[in-house]
């Protein structure tokens, strides 16, 4: 009976310390975050902390399953110090790994916004990551666990010589028991189904959805993930809607002839970040001088919205008009093969010839191959960069930004024309390197990731001042936006409205498109049928998004993000889990404060309602038929 009743105890001490242990790690990411989770309140976060632990039990009784079963097996062999020893090995390793994963994600949620799922086996198979400056950048994190583990391997029971009496029938009761407590564990509920990712919102408030999750958790639920279907099918629709989301521009010039375009995506260019856009209270220094002050002779789009939270969701958006509404970004998901048009697919074929640049690896995060897949394009990556690696390189991610800029620049000297062409920014992306002979002159910041904006921000203005003498400048109209929004000191803008506010403008030297400033909502999905609209393309096409001159469509943004559907039109947003919970808000514009004000209007929250429903339902139809064009 002793016997029986230390095998037990071995049991529920381990069990106890793998929660214990996965609750400190949910502290730790509320820490490392909690510029996300400040403005919320205790109770609500105490809330959050309790329904977690059912999340984590799911990983808990996953992991041990096989400790489990070793402990209940009626062998002698068990009792034995060997078995013990591995029986201890495999305990810290399921517990060390799982408080690994919650690591990661303390440091990439400041990017992903959420918890990582198997999309985290893609980024560390993707050998452009450089996963080992992570680990230098971030190696108090490794002593963080090594201790952790430790601690582990030093509270796990100690060993006893024992002999295991026979098993007798008055076992049964008390394995079952076991058994059934571990079964109800992995599900993570007594209900009829087994908990998920999106249960989370069901417990604790959308927004604190990830504090509630564990990363271990997503991963398994994204393993077990079915091919995805619509959350909001079947729906009633309240208004004409057209479902074909069919484009036609061919009678709407915004310019005279084949114009060259040149998109410029911004790595971590927020709306927070940028100067001119900010109503700064605490009157720092703006980070952004040079595009603060070539913004008068832009056409500025301040109520620009991205249409996921990752790099690796914003090319798909901005190329293909295709959202970040599936679990994994498009480029690693169940609907990878699906045949897909960008905009160099149409631009070729009125004479447009389209290329892609970014100082980064080949093969970083998909792009060459899913926007060779979108169309005949040239893709210039690492490999083909021509420059001096050794002194050009930053160590970690590739070629300095205004090293970059500038190679671009003769890239583009010398193009057949017309041409679209677009380059990815890197430098201000974390670990932030910035050269030593140009630290000196950027604005004086508070912290690293700012200094990196500065940073890209100065190589832009070389990059101008080269193009300014370029022949084919005046003929080339200049598109910048923001690939994903950063962090921030201001609370709003890690609300589902803030954490996705980007900026946008169009420079056209000859001034044919005036400088000045647009109010429309805008967002990612609509640059492609935008670039189209400006290149004058004769044919209809498909596109979720609408050219950004558009007069004959209201300008809308949507999104998803903490678990959650949004769709934003003039100065109100709507927003509905896969749970049916809604909120309907009003803002004004240039709003920065929390909270977002509820609106009363139903007539209005019904029509965008049923707006957001059925552009979910054309992106799911499209995608199960393979018709995405």
């Amino acid at each position: 009976m002793k016997q029986r009743i230390f095998i037990i105890n071995n049991l529920i001490t381990s069990i106890l310390i793998s929660f214990a242990l996965l609750s400190i790690s949910r502290v730790i990411f509320f820490i490392f975050n909690l510029e996300s989770f400040s403005h919320f309140h205790f109770s609500e976060l105490l809330q959050s902390f309790s329904f977690g632990i059912f999340f984590d039990s799911v990983y808990i009784f996953y992991a041990l399953s096989p400790f489990i079963i070793f402990l209940l097996l009626p062998f002698h062999f068990k009792t034995k110090k060997l078995a013990y020893l591995s029986a201890k090995f495999y305990f810290s390793f399921v517990v060390g790994l799982g408080f690994l994963l919650n690591l990661i994600d303390s440091i990439y949620f400041h990017y992903s916004h959420k918890r990582t799922g198997k999309e985290l086996f893609y980024m560390i198979a993707d050998s452009a990551n450089p996963i080992g400056s992570y680990f230098l950048n971030y190696w108090y994190l490794l002593i963080i666990l090594s201790i952790l583990v430790y601690i582990t391997f030093k509270i796990y029971p100690k060993y006893k010589a024992v002999s295991l009496a026979k098993y007798t029938l008055a076992d049964l009761p008390v394995t079952l028991a076991i058994i059934a407590i571990s079964v109800l564990g992995m599900r993570g509920s007594i209900g009829l189904k087994p908990l998920r990712s999106v249960d989370a919102s069901r417990y604790a408030l959308p927004e604190l959805e990830a504090l509630t999750l564990n990363t271990p958790f997503q991963i398994i639920s994204s393993l077990e993930s079915k091919k995805p279907s619509n959350p909001f099918a079947p729906v009633q629709f309240t208004q004409k809607f057209d479902s074909t989301q069919t484009k036609f521009y061919g009678n709407s010039p915004i310019v005279k002839g084949k114009k060259n375009i040149v998109l410029i995506i911004l790595e971590s260019f927020g709306r927070n970040r940028i100067g001119f856009l900010t109503t700064d209270e605490k009157k720092m220094v703006s980070a952004t001088p040079f595009i603060d002050s070539f913004s008068k002779f832009c056409l500025v789009f301040p109520n620009c919205y991205a249409n996921g939270s990752k790099s690796i969701d914003a090319v798909p958006a901005l190329f293909a008009s295709l959202p970040s509404l599936l679990e994994q970004p498009f480029i690693y998901s169940w609907y990878q093969a699906n045949t897909i048009r960008g905009i160099h697919f149409y631009l070729d074929q009125i004479g447009y010839n389209s290329s892609f640049y970014h100082g980064a690896a080949n093969g970083t995060m998909g792009f060459e191959s899913f926007l060779k897949k979108a169309g005949p394009i040239e893709y210039f990556g690492l490999d083909q960069y021509n420059g001096n690696r050794n002194t050009d390189y930053d160590g970690n991610w590739g070629i300095y930004d205004h090293i970059y800029l500038h190679y671009y620049n003769k890239e583009l000297e010398k193009k057949t024309q017309p041409y679209f062409s677009s380059i990815f920014t890197l430098s201000s992306h974390p670990p932030y390197k910035i050269p030593n002979n140009i630290s000196p002159l950027l604005p004086n910041l508070p912290n690293e990731m700012l200094k990196s904006i500065a940073y890209t921000d100065y190589s832009l203005k070389l990059f101008f001042e080269e193009r300014a003498k370029s022949s084919d400048n005046q003929n080339t109209i200049y598109i910048l936006i923001g690939d994903h929004t950063a962090n921030s000191d201001n609370d709003y803008f890690y609300s589902a409205k803030g954490q996705m506010e980007l900026f946008c403008m169009i420079y056209d030297p000859t001034g044919e498109i005036k400088p000045g400033v647009n109010n429309r909502i805008v967002q990612q999905l609509d640059m492609m049928p935008t670039i189209l609209n400006l290149c004058n393309y004769p044919n209809s096409f498909f596109s979720l998004g609408n050219s950004f001159f558009d007069i004959k469509s209201t300008g809308r943004a949507f999104f998803e993000m903490y678990g959650s559907l949004h769709i934003v039109e003039d100065e109100h947003i709507y927003s509905e889990t896969t749970t049916r919970e809604q909120k309907f808000r009003y803002f004004p514009k240039q709003y920065y404060k929390l909270p977002i004000p509820f609106f009363e209007n139903q007539r209005l929250e019904e029509n965008m309602k049923s707006t957001l429903y059925q552009l979910i339902g054309v992106f799911y139809d499209k995608m199960e038929k393979n018709h995405f064009y």
